[in-house]
């Protein structure tokens, strides 16, 4: 798998899987929107619309191409389902395309709002689909790739951790929330099965050991809300919690990118690397002590965000 690009080293995701892998790989990070400052790999200057995915290929040789764009987002990011755009999927498959030219795997890290209700946990072939325009462009992106790339692995899942950015994201604005003791409303009806991003980097490393390909879902152990993460979250970092408004009634599906039933079975992905998935606690944990053990510098040297619980 090595060397490796990761494009969209600029999420939460990418950056992650970038400096968990720079330890072990030669790792090349392209960001799609703006510079990035990731310690211990090779940022490309080229940013934006100045990458070229067939010069990038060409120049870097990778084995493996990871596609972290929009769709690596977590969908409980208010802003997720706007960043997702149509055109973005002839940008993935001309990465794709770019990729299988010179015999590289291809990686398109996914996400669990392509699914909604009712069902409870959705495998790998569920049928249960979003209709959100976002999500309809989710989908055309994971076919744009497989059809591009025999070969393509792809991963659905929902991420949250530090942000490389030198500003706060949605995980960092929560717990400031959470810190200044000021309710959060936060939906407490729609669930998922989040994993820390830098757990996601580790299943990942092993999958392309294995050469896995197909779809996957790569998700926690425990499904929960985001009214109920905020709460663990505040646990975690022993912050006081001030109880919201309680909702309404719901009389009526959920809609909207992600609003549904989006948790992931991931019974394929254990049987196939006999492994088990995160417990919250375990990964909350961890997200803890990356405050104190260099994994946030790593992913913004310059980030002017730092909470009073660390």
């Amino acid at each position: 798998m090595n060397p490796i690009l990761v494009v969209g080293a600029e999420t939460v995701v990418g950056a992650s899987l970038s400096i968990h892998l720079a330890d072990r790989c030669d790792v090349f990070a392209a960001s799609l929107a703006g510079r990035i400052d990731l310690v211990d790999c090779q940022v490309l200057p080229e940013t934006g619309d100045q990458l070229s995915p067939e010069r990038t290929v060409a120049e870097v040789r990778p084995r493996t191409v990871v596609l972290c764009g929009a769709a690596s987002r977590s969908c409980w990011d208010p802003s997720s389902g706007k960043a997702v755009r149509a055109e973005s999927t002839q940008k993935m498959s001309a990465w794709a395309v770019a990729a299988n030219a010179i015999g590289a795997k291809t990686v398109f890290i996914s996400s669990d709002a392509v699914f909604t209700g009712p069902w409870m946990f959705h495998d790998e072939e569920g049928e249960s689909h979003c209709a959100t325009p976002a999500a309809l462009a989710i989908r055309k992106m994971e076919a744009a790739v497989v059809d591009a790339c025999e070969n393509s692995l792809i991963v659905r899942t929902n991420a949250y951790g530090w942000s490389p950015a030198r500003t706060a994201g949605w995980l960092e604005n929560t717990l400031a929330l959470i810190e200044a003791r000021r309710p959060i409303q936060l939906d407490p009806v729609r669930h998922a099965t989040p994993i820390l991003a830098t757990d996601l980097a580790e299943i990942l490393e092993k999958m392309l050991i294995e050469d896995l390909t197909g779809a996957y879902h790569v998700a926690g152990a425990e499904r929960i809300s985001p009214m109920g993460f905020a709460q663990r979250l505040a646990g975690q970092f022993n912050l006081p919690w001030i109880p919201a408004r309680k909702a309404s009634v719901q009389t009526e599906a959920p809609a909207g990118f992600g609003a549904g039933e989006c948790s992931l079975q991931t019974r394929k992905l254990r049987r196939d690397l006999c492994i088990p998935m995160p417990l919250l606690s375990e990964s909350l944990a961890r997200l803890e002590a990356q405050q104190i053990n260099g994994h946030r510098e790593k992913l913004a040297p310059n980030a002017t965000v730092q909470l009073r619980a660390a």
